[in-house]
């Protein structure tokens, strides 16, 4: 697998570790065993398995609990990458979706026992994940089964996260969402964890 990153004068060609490589086509296989085992492997490889992970949201035939699980457990070296892919509208659906799971799984587990990974995606993914939320106000925006996807999991991780700057774009989300009652609730959900988080 080779990923490729985009400058004003060239695209230059970076080549994965094969380790890598091989692990990544590992999360493949047929055998779950061997799946869960390449998981576990890059999961603790970290930040050089980030990008070869993300691509693997790109292929259907390889989604599996897997990648989302070794990726929010990485945590900090996978937030910006995993912002910049779901912000990218050029980007395969699957892999803007994939990344947006990502992050509220991230988001939950931070939240439920990982605490001191919260300031940092209040630093790093609450700014991004609002500004993406609010672009999508539009009462007759037409919803797709990706929009629903990446905005329910934009919503579910900023409830996790607990950023007070997150309360008015969730409760305009809420207001001019009136036409997708499944984005309605969405965000909803997510009002409602600050409400428990005050009490």
């Amino acid at each position: 697998m080779r990923i490729f990153s985009r400058s004003k004068e060239e695209k230059k060609e970076k080549v994965v570790d094969p380790k890598i490589k091989e692990l990544v086509d590992d999360l493949r296989d047929k055998d779950e065993k061997v799946r869960k085992k390449a998981v576990q492997k890059l999961r603790v490889i970290g930040k050089p398995a980030v990008e070869p992970l993300i691509e693997t949201f790109s292929s259907p035939g390889s989604i599996i609990w897997g990648p989302y699980d070794a990726l929010s457990k990485i945590g900090e070296p996978a937030i910006e990458p995993l912002i910049k892919a779901l912000m990218d509208k050029k980007s395969n659906e699957l892999v803007r979706r994939g990344a947006a799971f990502t992050i509220r799984i991230m988001s939950e587990r931070a939240h439920s026992y990982y605490k001191p990974l919260i300031p940092v995606l209040k630093d790093k993914a609450v700014e991004p994940l609002i500004n993406l939320l609010t672009k999508n106000y539009c009462k007759r925006i037409r919803w797709t089964e990706t929009d629903r996807w990446i905005y329910g999991h934009i919503c579910a991780a900023l409830g996790e996260i607990g950023d007070s700057r997150a309360i008015k774009p969730l409760k305009k989300a809420l207001e001019t969402w009136g036409g997708d009652k499944r984005a309605q609730t969405v965000a909803r959900n997510s009002l409602n964890k600050f409400e428990k988080q005050q009490k």
